[in-house]
């Protein structure tokens, strides 16, 4: 699937990429070795299609930040591991129709720049 046409780029789907590596309306900066890391498990057809830059400077620093990542990652809970907007799409990808909790809701609008995903 991933290698494939099926999955494309659309505006919206631009904008909210550009809202999650940004930090959406957020007052907290976000790391910039979120983008690269984002980056770097997109395919590269995704990658252009996000106008995501991927060349060896980046590569040297996903190389870092992984090595960083390794050193505490494994001890953090898995609501914060894994942000918002992944918790709320899983959420519902399990048949889970009520609203987001507050943590999720928190964690999408820092993110994302809204409370919950688009239904």
């Amino acid at each position: 699937m991933m290698q494939s046409d099926t999955l494309t780029v659309t505006n919206y789907a631009r904008v909210t990429g550009r809202r999650l590596i940004s930090g959406g309306s957020t007052w907290l900066p976000v790391p910039a070795s979120y983008e690269v890391l984002t980056a770097a498990l997109l395919p590269p057809h995704l990658r252009e299609a996000f106008g995501m830059d991927f060349g060896a400077a980046e590569q040297r620093a996903v190389s870092r930040s992984i090595a960083h990542l390794r050193s505490f990652y494994h001890y953090l809970p898995a609501r914060l591991r894994y942000v918002g907007p992944y918790q709320e799409a899983h959420g519902r990808l399990a048949g889970k129709a009520e609203e987001p909790d507050l943590l999720t809701r928190m964690s999408n609008r820092f993110w994302i720049g809204q409370y919950q995903l688009p239904k």
